[in-house]
């Protein structure tokens, strides 16, 4: 079974639009392996939106969370919520049919706790400077690990009635 077997490209879309909406966050739908087939149309932050500007910041900033989530979704088949190396808070929910990983539905681009964020560390990968930084983190959605946890379960939710 793949993912597009399970549902059509615009039924993925569908679902992705409504999860975005609802938690503010950017999904997407990717392989096992993290490779994105699908993205809602959400807005990104400005910090996210730099940050996937800059090769080399994505390399550094996105890349890294999204292969070490992918290692733990893919081990415990569970949804996992971290906070990015850019200290924003992704999730990462398993697509599951009959025990097998087809994909993952992730979301990021909120923050828990704005102090988190390494203005300094985020100016030497993008090279932006520190106080254009603090100013974007300003305009970034604060929401609660714990909501995104919660939330996560609710993507579980609207897979099983998929699945």
């Amino acid at each position: 079974m793949e993912l597009f077997t399970l549902c059509k490209s615009e039924q993925w879309q569908e679902i992705l639009e409504k999860l975005s909406q609802k938690s503010k966050l950017v999904m997407s739908l990717t392989d096992p392996g993290g490779k994105i087939f699908l993205t809602s149309s959400g807005v990104r932050n400005p910090l996210c939106t730099e940050i996937r500007n800059k090769p080399e910041a994505l390399k550094f900033i996105c890349s890294q969370t999204n292969t070490a989530m992918t290692q733990m979704v893919s081990r415990t088949k569970e949804p996992v919520v971290e906070t990015c190396e850019g200290g924003m808070l992704r999730v990462a929910v398993p697509v599951l049919f009959e025990g097998e990983i087809l994909g993952q539905i992730t979301g990021c681009g909120v923050l828990d706790n704005p102090d988190e964020i390494d203005a300094f560390y985020l100016s030497k990968q993008t090279g932006l400077e520190e106080s254009v930084i603090n100013e974007m983190i300003k305009d970034i959605e604060i929401c609660l690990e714990e909501t995104v946890a919660s939330f996560s379960n609710e993507i579980l939710d609207e897979l099983q009635k998929i699945g």
